[in-house]
């Protein structure tokens, strides 16, 4: 009673005391027997005092009560071992990012995973100590994150050390997994330096990062509402008969449906083109035209689509004059 009076009274001790949850046990109680199990006294006498961290460990095991100019320096001394405290807050988006990050695994949803954990990026630096609950748990799915992370890299470094043996196809599948390697685990910090290893070995082999530009410009095209059928005809002649075949195609497809809905220009102006802010400006010439939009060689020879309704009004009054009619 005197410990618990002295814990609960004492002003300095206060601050310490409320970053703790105490507990306190009858030892006629069930409880009591369970909790001796793990956490035996050193003798059969009370009051027994114990102060264990978040994740079990065992800071203090003691019998005997304490003063508070004692109380003081051992409460000190176990808070520069228990590590960093969670708001309530904190606890509740790590506890979520557990069960999201858990589900995802399961599913074998790798990437999502990654970036459910990468939310909270504390979790990742091994530097900061914390022994709530839910961050084991959560440095345990980054474990798990890890260590299929680096599989999966070891495994694609074994194939492009065989590369000489591979047909297009595989080459294809090689240059695609990758990419997806590379796109699923640029912000995992925790495998950062394997994955420079694995850009290295890409860096040499000219003929995987060729194909894996052309997967890069393949996925923009699948991606726009209006891409450029020059660059997929290019990609059709070149992997005819391959396994993208079919996805050019595709692409391609959808590329000249968008094209017919162009009207080709041949007006040849040079001319300044203004936001409708005046905040940006742009020196191009008009190849086509649609209904909201129009298409703009800069003098690099790149070809740009802009939206009618982002230009100002002198220009949607000069396309009007020189263009629609």
């Amino acid at each position: 009673m005197a410990l618990m009076k002295t814990l609960t009274t004492e002003a300095k001790l206060k601050p310490l005391v409320a970053q703790f949850v105490p507990l306190k046990l009858d030892v006629k109680s069930d409880d009591y027997r369970v909790w001796r199990q793990r956490h035996k006294p050193p003798k059969n006498a009370i009051p027994q005092v114990f102060i264990v961290r978040a994740d079990g460990e065992e800071l203090y095991n003691n019998v005997g009560g304490m003063k508070a100019d004692k109380l003081h320096p051992l409460l000190t001394n176990v808070l520069g071992k228990s590590g960093v405290i969670l708001s309530e807050s904190q606890a509740t988006k790590v506890q979520q990012a557990v069960e999201k990050s858990n589900g995802e695994i399961q599913a074998g949803k790798f990437s999502e995973a990654i970036k459910t954990v990468a939310a909270i990026p504390a979790s990742m630096d091994s530097s900061i100590m914390c022994y709530a609950e839910p961050v084991v748990q959560l440095r345990k799915n980054i474990d798990q994150l890890v260590q299929h992370a680096k599989k999966s890299i070891d495994g694609l470094n074994e194939r492009l050390d065989n590369i000489s043996q591979a047909n297009l196809d595989q080459k294809i599948d090689l240059a695609r997994s990758v990419r997806d390697v590379q796109m699923s685990f640029k912000r995992f910090k925790p495998v950062a330096k394997e994955l420079r290893i694995l850009n290295v070995s890409v860096n040499r082999e000219s003929e995987i990062k060729a194909i894996m530009g052309d997967l890069k410009t393949l996925v923009s095209a699948t991606k726009s509402k209006a891409p450029s059928a020059e660059p997929l005809q290019v990609l059709a002649k070149k992997y005819s008969g391959s396994i993208l075949n079919r996805e050019i195609e595709t692409a391609l497809k959808k590329a000249k449906s968008a094209q017919s809905k162009w009207t080709t220009i041949d007006d040849g102006t040079l001319r300044t083109w203004t936001s409708k802010g005046g905040s940006y400006s742009f020196e191009g010439t008009p190849v086509a035209l649609a209904a909201a939009e129009i298409k703009l060689r800069g003098k690099s020879g790149k070809v740009i689509s802009v939206k009618l309704a982002s230009l100002s009004s002198q220009d949607i009054k000069w396309i009007n004059s020189n263009l629609r009619q």
